[in-house]
């Protein structure tokens, strides 16, 4: 991967090709890449709100005599 700069899907792909390995590419639906990429919209979604309530935390823990 880091040799040929690939990430790790495509170098499946081209270490099958390299060694003449027979496969088929995956055909997705438009609904199939709709719900990926609403799953991963999700996902960002989600880090960044636990970002945001890790920093609101992590402030009112270093405001606060009892917690230090």
């Amino acid at each position: 991967m880091e040799n040929e700069k690939l990430d790790f899907p495509k170098a499946v792909f081209f270490l099958a090709d390299k060694n003449s390995i027979k496969y088929e590419q995956p055909q997705y639906t438009d609904q199939e890449k709709l719900e990926a990429k609403q799953k991963s919209d999700d996902r960002v979604e989600i880090l960044n709100i636990n970002e945001f309530a890790l920093e609101y935390f992590k402030r009112k823990f270093l405001k606060s005599d009892v917690a230090m």
